[in-house]
């Protein structure tokens, strides 16, 4: 069977980093205690048995890995967030870009 890691430590910060930078560069309101945390992303790992979230293949602290949200108008926070890989991480930013295309479509029209 394949080893399971975890990302180290100073990865799952800057990940966290990046994607509050992010949030708060949006204008995302997010409470501080239901952000995303480096706990949060062990916890996840493990519950999700070191497999990612949207296509089940197998992520580790070697695997190029992303925090996604579920709803990608909302912040990173515990319950908007599963661990996945790179390749389903790019899937949901096309997902992000393809909505706010049509947020905006829709803002023009009206």
């Amino acid at each position: 069977p394949a080893r399971q890691r975890y990302p180290a430590a100073d990865h799952i910060a800057a990940r966290i980093a990046d994607h509050r930078a992010t949030d708060t560069a949006k204008g995302m309101a997010y409470g501080v205690n239901d952000y995303v945390t480096p706990a949060w992303v062990r916890d996840q790992f493990k519950r999700q048995r070191f497999a990612c979230a949207g296509c089940q293949e197998p992520i580790d602290g070697e695997t190029d890995w992303s925090i996604d949200r579920t709803n990608n108008a909302l912040p990173h926070t515990q319950e908007n967030c599963a661990c996945v890989c790179r390749h389903c991480q790019n899937a949901s930013g096309h997902r992000e870009r393809q909505q706010d295309a049509a947020q905006r479509q829709a803002e023009n029209l009206a």
